[in-house]
């Protein structure tokens, strides 16, 4: 594996016997990683399928939030008692 950062580097050589355990019983033959610093341009990692539903959901319930800070009756309620709601609840 290669890394871009130093800090990302040390902190996955903490647990680098772990990973390699995990992977031999995953694949059932003997895995050593590799960890080093990379030389030259590093490719983004793959987001997950969980990953990317995870950030639509949340993308999702922030659009669903700025539309109920902007509904009529919300904005109605702030006039009226000069205060900005804290949190909104969306299902």
């Amino acid at each position: 594996m290669q890394f871009s950062q130093k800090f990302a580097l040390d902190q996955t050589a903490k647990f680098k016997p772990e990973v390699e355990r995990t992977l031999t019983q995953i694949t059932g033959t003997a895995t050593r990683v590799e960890l080093k610093m990379a030389t030259g341009k590093v490719l983004p990692l793959v987001r997950s399928e969980v990953g990317r539903e995870a950030e639509a959901a949340q993308l999702d319930q922030h659009q669903r939030e700025t539309e109920a800070r902007e509904h009529p009756m919300i904005r109605k309620a702030q006039e009226l008692f000069g205060v900005a709601p804290k949190e909104i609840k969306t299902p």
